[in-house]
């Protein structure tokens, strides 16, 4: 085992959550928003976006929305994530 044997692939990472979600199409979405956010070397003024600020999901029954917000705290660190109007929402 390396030190970094308990990282997960990105590619790993988006799988799971389209596991969660069943919609592989969002799931890449989610994971270009974050991996955007960990590529800026330097901070974008709140007024100046490059992507959307967050994606939402499909509507997931509430014991769905409960594994994806769980998932999403243990597996993706630099994430936040709410629930608006019965979709989640993850920036």
């Amino acid at each position: 085992d390396t030190e970094k044997g308990t990282e997960i692939s990105q590619a790993e990472l988006e799988t799971q959550l389209t596991g969660l979600i069943r919609d592989q199409r969002i799931a890449h979405e989610v994971m270009v928003l974050l991996e955007s956010h960990n590529d800026n070397s330097k901070r974008i003024d709140e007024g100046e976006p490059t992507l959307e600020k967050f994606v939402t999901l499909p509507t997931l029954e509430k014991s769905e929305r409960k594994s994806v917000h769980d998932w999403v705290r243990a597996s993706l660190k630099s994430a936040r994530a709410d629930t608006k109007d019965g979709k989640i929402r993850i920036w």
